[in-house]
């Protein structure tokens, strides 16, 4: 009755380089220095992997006493990549500094061969040091930088039974690194970093019938000679200086050009596949920061210092596959120019003045297709830190947040539909619940809550577009005041069930930290081994701020990426704590 496994995992990866430095000054001007070299990188992975789920003699652990035939697989892997790379840090006297960095790869883990380039360029000057400034300027210094990433098409960890076609034990098995062969339990991860043959066609099996096993054919079309995904950065700033230091202004920009990536893109079953795995679709993200610093007060024995910061980004679609003026994205369609952080999701139907639709029964209408919601990322992010100092004692706090962007509240979606959120307990759903309470089980009874909005008066349906959801016959439709009474469940949970009805706002604010600290006398410290000695005290995420108290139970600073929908989540967590520092 006792199973017996055995997961066997070797790894080679070897790697060898020749670096050659240099630094050279022309004429007391010009430096340069860097570095050339190449590198050579020679991989394989091996693994095993056997199982048997019935011993004949419980407590001997050895193959040999499997009852049952042995379930096996193995995986082997192997690449090489050969690399040339250099660095340059060119120095112009006070004027200019000047870097660049480049390498070329060769690898073997696409399809065939590929070789690709990767540069990065920067420039940086301090403009004060050779050009007189107005006097309230202190410092100037301008930069830019340009670089080009890319990436291999390899995979950082791997599984127990990659590409496994084992079916015996109804684990997940298939075209994968990371299939678990067991139908209980988790794949045990170890680092790999070598080819995932994502862009191989492969094919997978099972036993569909009498236990006889079935071949299937991959579903999907791969481009011939597929490229590595590639970011093209751009950035360019300045850091300034005014008034002897007491202000500082720094402001920088970037551009970040995503593609054409690897693109998993769908295409018609008609064709007998549904992905079509290709170079395309590129998006282009711009953002921009602001930091202010300055020191209003100081003084011998007081100084104040004030920090803030304002940023902020967005992302567009750029180009879409060859051929599509519009992309199955998150739900919904977009078109270029379009964001990347658009989420779409189930809506009411509304009138053109945007009063709700109800069906004939009460409840609001639900469009069939997906609509667009908001944009999960916000549209800036801030924060401002104060710090002041009397004498020994130093005193800061620090608040930030950010404005714009929604998403939908699962929480709230569940605790409405199923009747624990208190809103569906007060005001007029209150009312109509307890209604709904004193008169159940009484013959004719169908509720008293009547929920906002029209109905079509006329009896003529909706008809939608199919891709948009537009309704396309207005004209013909004629709408009146909703009379009909529904139970305040039913209509809750139609209502709360749609996902525009749990949509919240992003924007939020926070108390970061405190923290309040003391300094002791270099007096007290003369005659021992203790340079300077430092005690504070801290406390952090102590105030949120929220203005809807429909959905203040969301901690938003959890939710400050693209993410367009809330998960069960753990409250923030409050910290307090003591710091105490000794310099010898």
């Amino acid at each position: 009755m006792y199973g017996l496994s055995e997961d066997r995992r070797d790894l080679f990866d070897n790697n060898t380089e020749a670096l050659l430095n240099y630094d050279y000054t022309v004429k007391k001007f010009l430096n340069l220095s860097g570095l050339v070299g190449g590198n050579f990188r020679d991989f394989s992975y091996n693994s095993s992997w056997v199982s048997t789920n019935y011993l004949n003699v419980p407590g001997v652990y050895a193959f040999s006493n499997s009852e049952n035939a042995l379930q096996a697989t193995s995986f082997s892997s192997y690449m090489m990549v050969a690399s040339a790379f250099y660095s340059l840090d060119a120095s112009f006297g006070k004027y200019a500094t000047l870097s660049s960095t480049g390498r070329v790869d060769k690898t073997s883990a696409f399809q065939v061969p590929t070789t690709y380039y990767y540069p990065s360029l920067s420039l940086a000057s301090v403009v004060s040091d050779y050009i007189e400034m107005p006097k309230f300027i202190t410092f100037l210094k301008v930069r830019a930088s340009y670089s080009n990433v890319r990436a291999d098409e390899t995979s950082p960890t791997i599984g127990p039974a990659p590409f496994s076609s084992i079916t015996a034990f109804g684990g997940s098995t298939g075209p994968s690194l990371y299939d678990n062969p067991l139908d209980y339990g988790a794949t045990y991860l170890s680092p790999y970093n070598g080819p995932n043959y994502a862009l191989n066609p492969s094919y997978s099996t099972s036993k569909p019938y009498n236990n006889q096993t079935a071949g299937y054919s991959t579903t999907s079309l791969y481009q011939s000679n597929i490229q590595t995904s590639t970011r093209v950065n751009y950035e360019e700033g300045f850091d300034a200086k005014f008034l002897q230091n007491r202000l500082g202004l720094s402001a920088t920009a970037f551009q970040y050009i995503d593609g054409p990536q690897i693109l998993a893109n769908p295409v018609a079953t008609s064709t007998g596949y549904t992905t079509e795995y290709l170079n395309a679709l590129k998006t282009r993200k711009t953002g921009q920061e602001v930091s202010l610093s300055g020191l209003p007060v100081k003084s011998s024995d007081f100084s104040w210092s004030v920090l803030v910061n304002w940023s902020r980004f967005q992302q567009y679609f750029e180009k879409l596959p060859a051929g599509q003026t519009s992309y199955a994205y998150n739900g919904g369609y977009v078109s270029v120019g379009d964001r990347t952080d658009e989420f779409f999701g189930t809506a009411f139907v509304r009138t053109k003045t945007g009063q709700i639709i109800n069906n004939a029964n009460g409840t609001p209408m639900v469009n069939p297709v997906n609509q667009f919601l908001g944009n999960a990322n916000a549209d800036y992010s801030w924060t401002i830190a104060n710090n002041f100092t009397y004498k020994q004692f130093n005193f800061g706090f620090q608040f930030d947040g950010s404005v714009g962007g929604h998403m939908i509240d699962y929480m709230h979606l569940k605790t409405t539909v199923g009747g624990s959120n208190a809103i569906t307990a007060e005001g007029a759903i209150g009312a109509a619940r307890y209604q709904d309470w004193l008169n159940y089980g009484k013959p004719g009874y169908k509720g008293t809550y009547v929920g906002p909005g029209v109905v079509i008066s006329n009896g003529v349906a909706p008809n939608y577009d199919s891709k948009t959801g537009q309704i396309l016959n207005y004209s013909s439709l004629q709408f009146a005041p909703n009379t009909q009474t529904a139970f305040i469940q039913g209509y809750v949970s139609s209502y709360y069930n749609v996902d525009e009805a749990n949509l919240m706002s992003k924007t939020y604010a926070e108390l970061r930290e405190v923290t309040f600290g003391y300094s002791f006398p270099k007096k007290w410290l003369e005659k021992s081994f203790i340079s300077t000695a430092t005690a504070s005290i801290y406390g952090r995420n102590l105030l949120y701020f929220y203005a809807d108290k429909e959905f203040e139970d969301v901690d938003l600073n959890q939710y400050n990426g693209t993410t367009g929908q809330s998960v069960l989540q753990s409250p923030t967590i409050r910290s307090y704590g003591i710091n105490f520092k000794l310099t010898f």
